[in-house]
Order: structure tokens, then C-alpha cells, then sequence
């Protein structure tokens, strides 16, 4: 008795050593959570102003980035309000902003909240050729963000944009093969990347599959229903995204607001992938 009773003990140190983590183990990190959200210039699916409803709505995601499109500065139908500061303010994330267009006696364009300290950030044109057949139509110049952010799982490439929104895709493929240049050139290879914001194409166009040259759309793995994201009080289209490189997505979701005329889309990723 004696003796077995000895041998458990001294067994016990050995199996807990052989069970224990091992020290070069680590728990895997935290995923970062990942939101793009058209704004409509601070109104609501059934304009009314929504600035605050939305500063509370993103702060309650508890998001590490967000990107948003169609944000006013300074522009007399806002009020001359700077919606990047106010949500700012709101959040507690630092704010960074793209201006498209002088309008309105503001400025308009897109913006990037960041919770984890930003290395650089930059506002690329998205220059077009205007065809000569198209010559009459209206045109509304586009740009990209691209941010560079220290996070927790290493720095990430941001890049976000609000493409042209015509049926017919003739000035949006051109800016997306400007997106695409850009991508090869300078989108961080071997880093994580996310191009994200309001592509104004569904997931079947020419335009969006050619981005599966670089990225991946983890709807298509995490994401639950058709995912769609325009028009908010009645979403037929997919037309918002958050495209992935060597991240991957661990939930992907749209959320029922009707704080804009578009719904936000949410994605948590970690690092890996293609």
C-alpha cells in the first residue's frame, strides 16, 4: 500500500509536467473587429438626421476599425458639421479622413476610426476617362483611403472606397483597376490587408470577382444569408463589403439598422489565410 501509494505520488508531478502548455504556447489573439458602414451623410433610411444614433450604435460594436463612406465636413446641408470629429467623439477612436469632392461649401468623401495607433495614411484620386459617349452624364470624382495600422496582430493594410454608383459600370471598373494597380504595388505583400467600403457592385460583377485576383470575401465563409446591405428598410442588394488578404474571418454579419440608407456590415477576423 505503501509502496503504490509513493508511486502515484511521484507519478503525479510527471503526468501534470506532461500535460502542462507547453511555454512557447500562446492562446490565439483576440480577433479584430472590422466595420463598414455608409453613412449617408449623417440621416437615416428615412432622412432624418442620425449622427448620434450612429456614434452610439458603432461604439456599442466595440469595433477596432471602422470604415465609412459618405461623411460630410464642414458642408452647409450637415450643418457645417465635422461628422468625422463628432464620431470621433462618440467612439474614443482616433479619426482619419479621405475627401473626394469639395461640396456643398464642406467637404465629402469617406473617413477611417481607428482604436490601435495608425502608421500612415494617405488619399488616393481614383482618376477616370470619361468615354466619349459618356461625355454628358455627370461624374463624381472617387477616392481610396489607404491607412497602415499597428494592431495587436500585426499591422494591417486599410484600404476604403466608395466607387461610382451607375448601372452601368464603366467609370467603377476603371477605378477598380486603379484599386487593383494599387494593390499590387503598394497593398502590403506578405501583411494583412482589407479593402473594404461601399463597392456599389453585387458579388457576381465582372468588377468585384476581378478583386478575387487579390482578396478574399469572407461572406462567402462566415457570413450567414445573402448578406444584404442596400436599401436599409428593404435590403435586396450586397452591394457593402469587407475583402480579406492573409486575414481570416471568424464572423461575419449585417446588422438591421436603418441609421442610413445603407445596413453596417461587421467582420471579425485573426491573422492567416490567403
Amino acid at each position: 500500500m505503501r509502496i503504490a501509494a509513493f508511486l502515484r505520488l511521484f507519478s503525479l508531478p510527471l503526468l501534470l509536467a506532461a500535460c502542462a502548455v507547453p511555454a512557447s504556447y500562446s492562446a490565439p489573439d483576440a480577433p479584430l473587429r472590422l466595420v463598414s458602414f455608409n453613412i449617408h451623410a449623417g440621416n437615416d433610411a428615412f432622412g432624418e438626421p442620425s449622427l448620434d444614433r450612429v456614434a452610439t450604435l458603432l461604439d456599442s460594436l466595440e469595433a477596432d476599425i471602422v470604415l465609412l463612406q459618405e461623411v460630410d465636413r464642414g458642408t452647409r446641408r450637415s450643418g457645417e458639421v465635422d461628422q468625422l470629429d463628432a464620431l470621433s467623439a462618440g467612439t474614443g477612436l482616433e479619426g482619419f479622413y479621405g475627401k473626394a469632392i469639395d461640396f456643398d461649401g464642406g467637404d465629402y468623401g469617406n473617413a477611417v476610426l481607428s482604436r490601435w495607433p495608425v502608421q500612415s495614411a494617405r488619399t488616393i484620386p481614383l482618376e477616370v476617362t470619361v468615354p466619349e459617349e459618356l461625355a454628358d452624364r455627370s461624374y463624381e470624382p472617387r477616392s481610396l483611403m489607404h491607412l497602415v495600422v499597428e494592431t495587436p496582430l500585426g499591422d494591417l493594410h486599410v484600404l476604403n472606397t466608395h466607387l461610382d454608383h451607375h448601372p452601368e459600370p464603366v467609370f467603377r471598373q476603371q477605378q477598380l483597376f486603379r484599386i487593383l494597380a494599387h494593390l499590387a504595388g503598394e497593398g502590403g505583400k506578405g501583411e494583412m490587408v482589407v479593402l473594404g467600403g461601399d463597392l456599389n457592385a453585387e458579388p457576381d460583377a465582372v468588377e468585384i470577382r476581378a478583386l478575387g485576383l487579390y482578396l478574399t470575401d469572407p461572406w462567402e465563409t462566415c457570413g450567414e444569408g445573402p448578406g444584404h446591405t442596400f436599401r436599409a428598410d428593404d435590403p435586396v442588394r450586397r452591394i457593402d463589403y469587407l475583402l480579406l488578404r492573409g486575414a481570416r474571418c471568424t464572423g461575419a454579419r449585417v446588422l438591421e439598422s436603418t441609421l442610413s440608407d445603407h445596413r453596417p456590415l461587421v467582420v471579425d477576423v485573426v491573422r492567416g489565410g490567403r
